[in-house]
């Protein structure tokens, strides 16, 4: 799946012998040199206009420093386990 963006300047493939998503995402924003950085997970489904809405969240409140919203769950077995939800009532 990484290699369609080898070749791609805006992409930055980082291979890690850390452990844990949170220092996934630490390491990763330490070699960025951008005013702003957007990460979702790879189990999440994010709609089209996700990046720009984030983009003009940010852009219209100047205190505004981070942006997030609802985590809904895809169908699944509840009988097999828990699926965290949080669902965004206010902007």
């Amino acid at each position: 799946m990484v290699d369609q963006f080898r070749y791609d300047p805006r992409f930055h493939y980082l291979r890690s012998s850390t452990k844990g998503l949170g220092r996934g995402h630490n390491a990763a924003i330490a070699l960025t040199q951008s005013e702003l950085i957007a990460i979702t997970d790879d189990d999440c489904v994010v709609p089209p206009n996700w990046l720009s809405a984030v983009v003009g969240v940010l852009a219209a409140d100047e205190r505004v420093g981070v942006v997030f919203g609802s985590v809904l769950p895809c169908d699944y077995d509840a009988t097999t386990g828990y699926v965290p939800v949080f669902e965004r009532t206010r902007p």
